[in-house]
């Protein structure tokens, strides 16, 4: 398999460099070629100079491409497209705020053989920053047994077959009219479904979300 490990980013280095070196840092299977692509959503390369640095540190290949059209939906879907164009079987996404759990990238990996699919879902920790109000906290509970098929997903902790993008498989991309209203991953995925593609529970694959302090505030919320 050659996997590409997608990361979007919007001028947030400290966090990318986080989650950067937790992907590196990652137990790589036999038989699994991965290198990892950073979509930054900015007509400036403001975050290049980390992604050589960490490239250097760490000996892993990271590719870095800017996506100028601002919003969300346009960096997932530069991701997916630069993966089907050069040779990559699957795009891995995680978000530039989340950092993944050691065994994240092996575990979805062996979650193809296991469970055949199209796209396979993994699951997201939260963690609160100290001043975070109580009713803000749900208990963090997996809802579903490993290998559920499910009708969507959402793009933060996703491995997708890069067929689902390729002109000669589902030709499927993401909406670039809900630049700003948020939900493209969830429409996106829903269409994956709605086309015949497979979407499995993976609870085991983890990454940890850092909630921002200001997120913590009813306002934000509402």
């Amino acid at each position: 398999m050659k996997l590409c490990v997608a990361i979007c980013t919007r001028e947030r280095p400290k966090l990318l460099r986080s989650c950067l070196m937790s992907v590196c840092g990652q137990r790589v299977p036999d038989g699994v070629e991965v290198e990892i692509v950073v979509v930054e959503n900015h007509d400036k390369d403001v975050s290049r100079p980390i992604t050589v640095e960490v490239a250097a540190q760490t000996g892993w290949t990271i590719h870095y491409v800017l996506e100028p059209e601002l919003g969300i939906p346009f960096a997932r879907d530069r991701c997916g497209v630069f993966a089907a164009e050069n040779g990559y079987d699957r795009v891995l996404y995680i978000d530039d705020d989340e950092v993944a759990h050691p065994d994240w990238l092996a575990t979805m990996v062996e979650a193809v053989s296991r469970y055949p699919a199209e796209v396979h879902y993994g699951r997201v920790l939260y963690t609160y920053p100290p001043e975070t109000p109580s009713w803000m906290i749900a208990p963090q509970v997996n809802k579903r047994p490993t290998g559920t098929v499910l009708k969507k997903a959402e793009g933060h902790n996703t491995l997708v077959d890069t067929k689902v993008f390729r002109d000669d498989g589902y030709a499927l991309h993401f909406d670039g009219s809900m630049r700003f209203t948020g939900g493209s991953d969830t429409d996106f995925f829903s269409r994956v479904h709605d086309a015949g593609g497979k979407i499995v529970w993976v609870p085991e694959a983890l990454v940890e979300e850092l909630v921002p302090v200001n997120r913590v505030r009813l306002g934000w919320q509402l």
